[in-house]
């Protein structure tokens, strides 16, 4: 051993109890050492600091993290070497109770770098076969220029012409108990650590070890971040993709399919030369199609447990592009009698897409997982709005109303923001509709819950309070609060589209929200799309915005602007394109009543029409101008646009 004064953290340190097992008297949780000015530096102090770090990584990567051997890896494999009574063990890496074990080079039992710690192996004597357990042990041992079990003259510091610091060298040996399968209390040593590596089946025929005797008993593929499962999302622009919205998607094909198949408004008939080959088509048709909708209540379950991230959401979105795709197949091969699937088969199939087209879900895929689920969901809006007038009718809102408590957004404390879920919807034979809520915000900036995900509502108009729970965490210090609300059997055509409330950890929260945009957007791009012809009418296209008052008892004025903002660097010349303003007078309302706001979109010069894709954003604000209190910024919104095709 070296010259030590004394060794402060066996004799102090709670940790070295819990990894040691030998008790320390009075044991403290000391987690770091300060040095202090104008006092003497002992080398108890230094020693310290590494032990601390050491045990910390030891339990972290133990306890939290496990035994085995890390993905893409083959660290100490044990393997048939071709020699008489030997094995050979594989370089790599191996965990060993916190332990970081490195086989530097392909070795074998006899060979290694150890060789000298370990027996003979022995072929089983007599006629019966015989199992050993080969392992792995692990110790830390002390290592010094002279004096030392492996000595290393390269730790003598030539300027001074003596050793000073002491190393820690990490030693292992592969052994091999023979006759047993577990490591006898009596081979364990204090302070080595031992892994299990594999079970030999010696044969009494052969001494030579065959791969065929060998049972591998490594854990493998233990890297953390390849069994992470981070919760879905993605965001691109005002549109993201979370679990709850994965699942829903799942969910409305699912349901679609099977009220499809109750409704019998999936055409197909089984085709077949007699009675029996026909209802075994037919039977095989159904099963094809259960098997599609058992994969959506797979994932659906999968999502809402938080089994899926980014990626293996996109690989699911190809197995149930397969899934779709054969069932297509199946219904053409043997379910098209009289061509009666036709017309169903070839309007599903472009929104499938194949390996030469540049849309539907595949071509979506092969993009983004965001741009898939976008494609299945528009999908699903026409497999569900072509079943005909069975459908909800409508709009609905999600309006932001008040937080509590209404204070700076601090962290490990729990927000109340409510929200007033409006819908205004038509419904066969008048009946109640399920609506969904779904929360969208990045989260690295807290967690969140939310008490009402799903609303029964009642035609033609309703409202609840939904409230969502938010507990900042700190680890974004901005994120956008997105509810959405939609109706989960016309989710495409029945979705909120008001914007999301900014929220910073440190500032107040945004105020409630009394304007905002109530038009149409696209189902896939959530973009509102104007046709050519229209904006080159007099009358130009209708921008929608609402304002609210939702006081219960004042009567509130307002201003209300708007403005459109090209998606170029520089606007002049861009396009005659031209926002009309609301009219500038101020709109005074009465307490507890909305009002609808029209801005115009036009062109004012027609012989200069904007092309098609021409795109651009419309903002809007609304300012409260009395009573108020205090300045107060108006409320912004912004609503994404594109010039598309004319319509008639």
């Amino acid at each position: 051993m070296g010259d030590y004064s004394r060794n402060t953290f066996e004799l102090t340190n709670i940790m070295h109890q819990l990894l040691s097992g030998v008790s320390v008297s009075d044991p403290q949780h000391y987690v770091g050492v300060r040095l202090q000015q104008a006092r003497p530096i002992l080398e108890s102090d230094i020693n310290e600091i590494d032990e601390i770090r050491k045990a910390e990584t030891q339990t972290l990567l133990g306890s939290f993290i496990g035994n085995g051997v890390p993905s893409v890896n083959a660290g100490f494999e044990i393997t048939a070497s071709g020699s008489i009574n030997n094995f050979t063990v594989t370089a790599g890496l191996i965990l060993v109770d916190g332990i970081i074990v490195i086989n530097e080079s392909v070795t074998t039992y006899l060979a290694q770098k150890q060789k000298a710690l370990v027996e003979a192996l022995t072929q089983p004597a007599g006629s019966e076969d015989r199992i050993d357990l080969v392992y792995l042990d692990v110790w830390d041992e002390e290592i010094g220029a002279v004096g030392s079990n492996y000595d290393d003259d390269r730790l003598i510091n030539q300027q001074v012409g003596i050793e000073t610091a002491r190393r820690i060298a990490r030693q292992w040996v592969v052994r091999v108990e023979q006759g047993v399968q577990e490591l006898p209390e009596e081979a364990q040593k204090p302070g080595h650590k031992y892994a299990r590596l594999a079970l030999m089946e010696r044969s009494t025929s052969t001494d030579t070890i065959q791969d065929n005797m060998l049972i591998d008993q490594r854990k493998l593929g233990i890297t953390l971040a390849d069994n992470l499962k981070i919760p879905i999302y993605m965001r691109r622009g005002i549109e993201s993709i979370d679990s709850q919205r994965f699942a829903n998607m799942l969910n409305g094909l699912r349901t679609t399919l099977f009220t499809r198949l109750v409704d019998n408004s999936i055409p197909f008939k089984a085709m077949g030369p007699d009675n029996s080959s026909q209802q075994r088509n037919e039977a095989l048709i159904l099963m094809s199609m259960q098997a599609l909708m058992h994969l959506c209540q797979l994932g659906e379950n999968q999502a809402l447990a938080n089994s899926l991230d980014n990626e293996d959401a996109l690989a699911f979105l190809g197995r149930l592009y397969t899934a779709q795709n054969d069932w297509l197949g199946i219904m053409s091969d043997i379910g098209n009698e009289d061509s009666i699937a036709d017309t169903f088969i070839n309007e599903y199939q472009p929104f499938l897409g194949n390996e030469l087209s540049e849309t539907g879900l595949l071509s979506a895929i092969n993009v983004s997982l965001i741009h898939a689920v976008l494609a299945q969901e528009e999908l699903n809006g026409w497999l569900s709005g072509s079943m005909g007038n069975n459908l909800p009718e409508g709009e609905v809102h999600a309006v932001y109303l008040a937080v509590t408590p209404y204070e700076n957004l601090a962290l490990s404390t729990a927000y109340d923001f409510t929200y007033e879920i409006s819908a205004n919807f038509s419904s066969p034979d008048g009946q109640n509709e399920e609506f969904e809520v779904i929360v969208n915000i990045d989260s690295a900036f807290g967690s969140f819950s939310v008490d009402q995900q799903t609303l029964v509502l009642s035609p033609p108009e309703e409202s609840v309070i939904v409230t969502v729970t938010l507990v900042p965490s700190g680890g974004l210090a901005t994120a956008n609060l997105n509810v959405v609300a939609q109706a989960s059997r016309n989710p495409i055509n029945i979705r909120s589209s008001q914007a999301p409330i900014v929220l910073e950890t440190g500032e107040l929260p945004p105020v409630a929200n009394f304007y905002f945009y109530t038009g149409p957007l696209s189902p896939i791009s959530r973009v509102f799309s104007i046709p050519q012809n229209q904006i080159a009418s007099a009358s130009g296209r209708s921008v929608l915005f609402r304002l609210r008052n939702d006081s219960d008892s004042e009567t509130r004025t307002y201003r209300v602007q708007a403005q459109i903002v090209p998606e170029v660097a520089d606007a002049s010349g861009w396009s005659p394109l031209v926002l009309t303003e609301v009219d500038d007078s101020p709109i005074i309302l009465n307490a507890d009543n909305d009002v609808d706001v029209f801005a115009r979109i036009f062109a004012n010069d027609p012989g200069n029409i904007p092309p098609i894709g021409t795109a651009g954003v419309i903002i809007s604000s609304a300012e409260l101008i009395d009573p108020v209190t205090e300045p107060q910024e108006p409320l912004t919104v912004t609503v994404p646009f594109v010039i598309i095709n004319p319509t008639s």
